[in-house]
Order: structure tokens, then sequence, then C-alpha cells
């Protein structure tokens, strides 16, 4: 039976199109799901959305194990984050809170911890762990504005981690062996797959022991909950990482810029058919 290899251009088209959907159930399905059908649709949606977050996120640790130029990869990122920020200032100045957080400084402040941690000297590797305590105060301080915040937080900066850490060399051989899996070429993305796995299976009994004992209302309790449930679908990306085998693909010239500009504008345009819905009923 032929073996199914998804390339890098692949995966970022498969994340583009199911964060559209989550986002299509959240701006245009929620507003209306006191119908038992669109209530249904706009759940299938959300499913389908869990499966987003993980690519992204996998193909931020790729490119920052393969890219040349791992600061000029972040400054794009960063640099994102800093107009989505810009953008949720001003909406929220008009009283419209469009996001929860800014994705783009999860993107960003992982890509970032990812490179000083890569990086030889002892004296630079410790300032990775800057911007992830900032992700992780962003995560519990409810006194930061949506634009300042990381969207996922704590859980979505565990997952680039984990991510990233599968590429080392020593994890490589000793998950192989646990796993008893043949030695793969450069890079074993099955190991990246099962890591997924076994993080939302770790975080799903951390919720358990934590919700047990603590009060409700608890800020970490409450964190945790919210990545279990209907979250724990994400586990699905994994099956189109463990087919991943590292092929670039072949992109269009146009796509990189298409994929940063896809995010502002696919928020503009179901915006526009959510106001269209309404002015038709």
């Amino acid at each position: 039976m032929m073996r199914r290899n998804f390339t890098a251009y692949q995966l970022k088209w498969i994340a583009l199109i199911t964060m559209t959907i989550d986002h299509f159930g959240v701006l245009v399905l929620y507003p209306y799901t006191n119908n038992n059908t669109i209530d249904t649709l706009y759940i299938i949606a959300r499913l389908i959305g869990r499966l987003a977050f993980p690519l992204f996120a996998f193909m931020i640790a790729e490119g920052i194990y393969r890219t040349k130029h791992r600061y000029l990869y972040f400054s794009k990122l960063f640099a994102m984050a800093l107009l989505i920020g810009l953008s949720m200032f001003v909406l929220e100045r008009v009283k419209i809170d469009a996001l929860a957080g800014n994705i783009f400084v999860d993107l960003s402040l992982a890509a970032l911890a990812m490179i000083l941690l890569k990086e030889k000297s002892w004296l630079i590797k410790p300032l990775g762990f800057l911007p992830i305590a900032y992700v992780i105060w962003t995560s519990f301080e409810s006194s930061v504005p949506n634009f300042l915040r990381a969207d996922y937080g704590l859980y979505g900066l565990i997952m680039m981690l984990v991510f990233f850490f599968t590429y080392s060399k020593g994890i490589q051989q000793k998950l192989t062996t646990l796993l008893r899996l043949n030695h793969g070429a450069e890079h074993n993305y099955v190991l990246t797959s099962v890591a997924l796995i076994m993080m939302h299976v770790v975080w799903y009994i951390m919720e358990l022991l934590v919700s047990q004992g603590m009060p409700s209302g608890n800020l970490l309790a409450n964190y945790l909950t919210r990545f279990v449930g209907a979250q724990t679908y994400a586990v699905f990306a994994g099956y189109f990482i463990y087919y991943y085998r590292g092929d670039k693909g072949n992109p269009p010239s146009w796509f990189q810029l298409f994929s940063y500009a896809y995010y502002p504008l696919h928020f503009i345009g179901l915006y526009g058919i959510y106001l269209l819905t309404t002015w038709i009923q």
C-alpha cells in the first residue's frame, strides 16, 4: 500500500483551511446556536479547527530547525504580532473584542525561545527562559490586555517546545529505543506525532489531579480544564505530522506573503459574512 507523505506546503494549507473553518464557527455560526442544526455545525467546525494550531506550532518548530536565518524568521512572526496587536487595540477602543489573545505572541515568543535555547553559548541559552516566562505570566494574569496576551498560552508553548525538543538527537535515540521504532534518517516525525499525543495524555492527567483537590474558580484548575474536552481533538493533527517527511513542496512565490496576510484578511471576510447574515435576517 502506498504511504501518504505530506509536504510543508500541504500542511500549511491544511492548517489555514481548518483555522478558517474553526473561525467560521466562532464568528458566523455561534450567534445562531439556539438552532439544533446550527449548533451541530458549530460543534463540528470547532472540532475540525482543533487541527490548526498543532500544525502551525509544528511548522514553527520545523522552521526554526531548518532555517539558516532564525532571527529573520522570528522578526517576521514578531512583526505580525505587533500588527495584529495594534489591530486588536484599535478594535477594543471601539468596543469590538475580536480575539481573546494574540496568536502571533504565542508563535513569535515560542520561536524566540527555541532560537535562544538552540544557541551554543551558555551565556545566551538562559535568555530563552524570558519569553517562556512571559507566556506563562500572560496565561494566568487577567490584567494583561488581550492584544499583549498569548492566545494558547502555556498549553501552546508546551506543545511547541515538545515539538522542538523531539529534534534533539539524544531524545530521538531514547524515544526510538523506548518505542521500539526503526531508526529513521535525519529526523523521525513518528516521534513528533507520538510526542503530541503523550503531551495531551499528560495534560489530561494533570487536569484530573488538579481539579479534584482545587476549589472552584482556581486559576490553574480553570486553565487546565480549558484545554481538555474539545481541545483533545488536536491529537488528530498527529496523523499529518506522522506522514510528513521534511519535504518543503513547491509553494508559489506569493504563498509566503499570502500565508501571513491571510490571518487578518480571513477575519475581515468572515466578519463581513456575519454582517451579511444579520442584514438578511
